[in-house]
């Protein structure tokens, strides 16, 4: 392994040195060698050079980390087999020791021996299972996020950051009256995961209440996840499927104390072999079904940029989301990406709440006054 990154890292400094060599030279030499030596013959050899010996390395590290979870889970297997022997042992002593009925003498201090003996050795094969159980998920957690399907996504915190940036430029805060905060109330509060539409006047004041929201929900330590804007997302293609993904990608790291926590845990080839967006869903209420609760943010113009406008592809995901998500995940989102009907549809059934922030009466700034005209005399 150290043979094949050393290789790798002269391979990239001969590129450098390669790369260096060609800004050294003046413009002139450059419009010759674009002519005479171009990139494919001078450079294609040494950058093919980096790529092999870039997948090599990727190879060894994942044949590295196979072995080594196979390591772990021999150790998990011997544990558990000491525990059994021990647990038959300490049982056939008590049989053997219960079979004397030594009323006074010896037997009393004895028993508390090797009850004390069997009490000493079940909790240090305890916490040797344990601390191989925390080995195995830190293992299972690092195979999972080197997987290149994340390698398009953007990270949790870049986004945030991105969105709390454009806050900052906005003098607007948010202000709810009182009636709504009793809605954001009953609805942290119920059992079901109920939508939370945020309607109001300007998308941008949604925006901003929604990263208030974030914000909030971090101070307190909730557990929450999000798919967020981020830096030059118009300029990249996505969809709803990739959306899924951010939320399956942060709730691993959110979780990952948890991941082996269910009887059938998530595994690395059910994330390469998910395709579709009712299967990401499921991978990510599988993943949430550990966590007692949840919150689920959604950006409406991140929804819109995905489906290309498309209100059918949005209500579609937030009907899976609603339908396969267990009660203990709140689901938070804009009314201008679903429109009025939807919303109307959701409030009869009871399955949203929705909550007006901003000042509807005052909102628009005032303009500033302008000054008199000023006529000229004719002289």
């Amino acid at each position: 392994m150290q043979t094949a990154v050393a290789r790798l890292y002269a391979c990239i400094l001969k590129f450098f040195l390669s790369a260096l060599q060609w800004y050294r030279d003046s413009r002139a030499a450059h419009a010759f060698k674009a002519i005479f030596q171009p990139w494919d013959i001078r450079f294609r050899g040494e950058y093919e050079a980096v790529a092999a010996t870039a997948q090599q390395v990727g190879r060894l590290a994942d044949v590295a980390l196979k072995a080594e979870v196979r390591d772990i889970m021999s150790e998990v297997l011997r544990g558990r087999e000491d525990l059994e022997s021990v647990k038959r042992e300490m049982s056939e002593l008590l049989k053997g020791y219960q079979g004397r009925r030594f009323r006074h003498g010896p037997w009393s201090e004895t028993r508390a021996d090797v009850e004390m003996w069997g009490a000493d050795m079940h909790q240090e094969i305890r916490l040797d299972l344990s601390s191989q159980r925390v080995g195995l998920s830190q293992v299972h957690l690092t195979q999972m996020l080197m997987l290149p399907l994340w390698d398009s996504l953007p990270t949790s915190g870049e986004s945030l950051q991105f969105c709390r940036s454009i806050r900052k430029r906005r003098s607007e805060r948010t202000r709810l009256p009182l009636p709504d905060i009793r809605k954001l109330e009953a609805w942290s509060s119920r059992g079901d995961n109920a939508l939370l539409l945020i309607d109001t006047y300007s998308p941008s004041v949604a925006k901003t209440f929604m990263i208030d929201l974030i914000d909030l929900i971090l101070h307190y330590q909730l557990p929450i996840i999000w798919a967020l804007r981020y830096a030059n997302y118009r300029d990249r293609s996505i969809s709803v499927t990739d959306i899924a993904r951010m939320l399956v990608l942060q709730t691993i790291q959110k979780g990952a104390d948890r991941l082996l926590d269910s009887p059938f845990p998530v595994t690395v080839e059910q994330l390469r072999e998910a395709a579709g967006l009712d299967e990401w869903v499921a991978i990510l209420h599988r993943l949430l079904s550990s966590m007692d609760h949840a919150f689920v943010m959604l950006d409406a113009d991140l929804l819109t940029h995905a489906t290309a406008y498309e209100r059918g592809q949005v209500l579609e995901m937030l009907d899976l989301l609603r339908s396969k998500l267990s009660g203990n995940v709140k689901i938070v989102t804009s009314t201008s990406c679903v429109g009025p009907s939807y919303v109307r549809e959701l409030e009869d059934l009871d399955a949203c709440i929705r909550v007006q922030t901003g000042d509807t009466g005052d909102w628009r700034k005032t303009r500033r006054q302008g000054r008199p005209a000023m006529r000229f005399r004719k002289w």
